[in-house]
C-alpha cells in the first residue's frame, strides 16, 4: 500500500500512497511534492485532521508566506496541482515509534 520514496533521516520516512484518504489517520503528517520553475522539488506539508480534511499552512492569494494562514481544506484541494486537473502524489511521513506526539495533540497543535 505504501512505498518508501525518500528517507530524510533516521527518525522519519516519506511514504507514497495512491489512495490517500483510505489509509490516513488523524494526526498524520502529510505532504505533496511540488516544483519551482520545473527545477527544484520541494514538499508542501499539512496535518491530516480526519474525514478528508487537512490542516494546511500556506500563502493566501499570492502564495507568499507574508500573507500565510492556517486553513482547513479538503484533501483533494491539498493534492491539487494548481490547475484544477492535476493531482499531486500524496506523501505520508512516518516516524519511529515514540518519536512523535499523540495524534490528538498533533491535530490540536496544528490548529
Amino acid at each position: 500500500m505504501y512505498n518508501s520514496v525518500h528517507q530524510d533521516d533516521t527518525d522519519k520516512t516519506f511514504q507514497e500512497n495512491d489512495y490517500p484518504s483510505r489509509c490516513l489517520c488523524a494526526g498524520d503528517q502529510i505532504a505533496v511534492a511540488g516544483q519551482t520553475g520545473g527545477v527544484m522539488e520541494y514538499y508542501h506539508h499539512g496535518i491530516y485532521e480526519g474525514e478528508g480534511t487537512v490542516i494546511d499552512f500556506s500563502g493566501v492569494d499570492d502564495k507568499t508566506k507574508s500573507k500565510a494562514a492556517i486553513n482547513r481544506i479538503n484533501i483533494d484541494a491539498f493534492t491539487d496541482g494548481g490547475d484544477g486537473k492535476t493531482s499531486r502524489k500524496l506523501v505520508r511521513i512516518e516516524y519511529e515509534e515514540g518519536k512523535c506526539l499523540p495524534a490528538e495533540e498533533v491535530v490540536e497543535n496544528a490548529k
